[in-house]
C-alpha cells in the first residue's frame, strides 16, 4: 500500500512516533514502513488535499489497522493531537473510528466482533 504526502518530515513523524509504526527503509523522497509481512510506501511530492469532509462520500483507500481495545487506542491518540473524521461507530461486524493523517489521507481503527 502507498499513500502521498505534501511534507515527508511530517508524514514521518505521525507514523513513527504516533502510529508507532517501524521504518525498514527510507530517503528523501520516500518511507517504507513495516506492517509485518506487509509494507507501507509513504511518497513525497502531493499538494495537501481537503479530504477531512470527504471521509465516507467518496471512494478512497483506508489504511486500516485492527486493534483489540478500540476505546484505549482512540484515547491514546486523541491524547497526541490526531483528528478524526468520526466517533467510534458500531457495526454488525464490530467496531471502528476514522482518523486522518496530516495531509488528510483516512486511516481507520477496526475492533472487529470474535465470535
Amino acid at each position: 500500500m502507498q499513500t502521498f504526502v505534501s511534507d515527508l518530515s511530517r508524514a514521518r513523524l505521525f507514523y513513527e512516533s504516533i502510529l508507532g509504526l517501524e521504518i525498514k527503509q527510507a530517503s528523501a523522497h520516500w518511507i517504507i514502513f513495516s506492517l509485518g509481512s506487509l509494507e507501507f510506501v509513504v511518497m513525497a511530492g502531493a499538494t495537501l488535499s481537503a479530504k477531512l469532509d470527504t471521509y465516507g462520500k467518496t471512494a478512497c483507500t483506508v489504511l486500516c489497522f485492527e486493534t483489540d481495545d478500540i476505546d484505549r487506542d482512540y484515547n491514546q491518540l486523541q491524547n497526541k493531537g490526531v483528528t478524526f473524521l468520526s466517533d467510534v461507530k458500531t457495526v454488525p461486524q464490530g467496531r471502528f473510528v476514522a482518523f486522518a493523517d496530516p495531509d488528510g489521507n483516512p486511516i481507520e481503527l477496526i475492533e472487529p466482533l470474535h465470535l
